[in-house]
């Protein structure tokens, strides 16, 4: 009987075992580059929908890093580290986060609670994916699908289906966008109050030393609205103006408003009534007063004078200064439906029967 004594050998390594954490470290590194863009912006104002799409890049690595690592214990735990590593930059990434600037302890709450188990669970529905596919192939087509040109051609088709994702992204978000803007702006129509959006300052005249504010387009006769960088604005525009196209101005549109250089004139014109009672009632649902309380249409207005105060039943409250000037009243007869409110040859309102305000001029300090 013969017996070998030789020393066992030493079981050599497979390199795939040092490979798979250096691509998952590599794509992970790349992942943070790719989402340095949302992490500063944080949703707002938005960035271009490309660079959000960049946050979604991570699930890639996944079967990418499966051609070349066999399932098992190594496997898991690298594929565990990644999977938290990516939710931590995703949660600093995420666009609605408020505060807007980046705070490491609430990224990683955030990530502990929302971020964390939610890529542990997408991670592990695609290394399922991934070994469900290769087990297909393999069953469909023989051993030969595993060979080195396979896998390499496979992680190339893989790598550049990846880079069509921050499109890809973009077009949803385009469409979502899109589809967003037109309802609002059909419901803003149906229950007239449909507005324009407009680029905050471009309502803002300047007449010589007098600066005109239209709150309403004087072309449409729609309020308008400066927060232009919401990101259905412009879908929301374009709608409107294909409601303007096919139906006309609405109805229940406001009333034309004067020029900016007619309203600034108005500040010297002649023909006004000046009122000395305070509180003064303008109509039914204007009230002018220089200070003090006003309980009426369910509210409580409160104005600490000696400035000009207009409260209004649906334009709410606004003021004219806190000095106590001359206050002046006029109907023209170019602009029956508006009301002007001068306080002394300062400030000057158009509003309409509601109290809504329509245009004003300011004097400039």
């Amino acid at each position: 009987m013969h017996l070998d004594y030789a020393a066992p050998q030493p079981r050599r390594l497979d390199p795939r075992i040092f490979a798979t954490p250096s691509l998952l470290a590599a794509c992970a590194f790349l992942y943070l580059l790719g989402c340095v863009p949302a992490i500063q912006q944080r949703g707002y104002p938005p960035i271009d929908a490309h660079w959000q799409g960049a946050t979604v890049l991570w699930i890639a690595a996944v079967p990418l890093s499966a051609l070349f690592q066999r399932w098992g214990k190594p496997r898991l735990f690298v594929l565990l580290a990644y999977a938290l590593l990516t939710a931590y930059i995703d949660a600093a990434s995420w666009p609605t986060m408020v505060p807007n600037f980046f705070d490491p302890l609430m990224t990683l709450i955030d990530t502990i609670i929302i971020f964390g188990p939610l890529h542990v669970l997408v991670t592990a529905l695609l290394e399922g994916l991934s070994r469900l596919s290769a087990w297909i192939a393999r069953a469909a087509l023989g051993d030969w699908i595993a060979c080195p040109p396979i896998r390499i051609t496979a992680a190339v088709a893989l790598f550049l289906a990846a880079t069509t994702l921050p499109a890809a992204y973009a077009a949803v978000d385009a469409w979502r966008l899109d589809r967003r803007g037109r309802t609002l702006a059909d419901k803003g129509w149906s229950t007239h109050k449909a507005f324009i959006f407009v680029r905050p300052g471009s309502e803002t005249i300047s007449v010589g030393d007098i600066d005109v504010k239209q709150y309403v387009d004087p072309a449409t006769g729609l309020r308008t609205n400066d927060d232009f960088a919401l990101p259905f604005a412009s879908a929301y525009n374009r709608r409107i103006a294909e409601r303007l196209r096919t139906e006309g101005k609405p109805p229940w549109a406001e009333p034309p408003v004067p020029p900016p250089a007619d309203l600034a004139a108005m500040l010297h014109a002649p023909g006004f009534q000046e009122i000395s009672t305070f509180p003064y009632n303008v109509n039914a649902n204007i009230i002018l007063t220089h200070g003090g309380t006003v309980a009426k249409w369910g509210t409580v207005s409160t104005s600490p004078g000696p400035g000009l105060t207009v409260v209004s039943a649906s334009g709410g409250i606004y003021g004219a200064g806190n000095t106590n000037l001359p206050t002046f009243l006029h109907r023209d007869p170019l602009y029956p439906a508006i009301i002007f409110i001068r306080d002394g040859n300062s400030w000057i309102a158009a509003v309409d029967d509601s109290g809504n305000l329509l245009e004003d001029a300011d004097v400039n300090p």
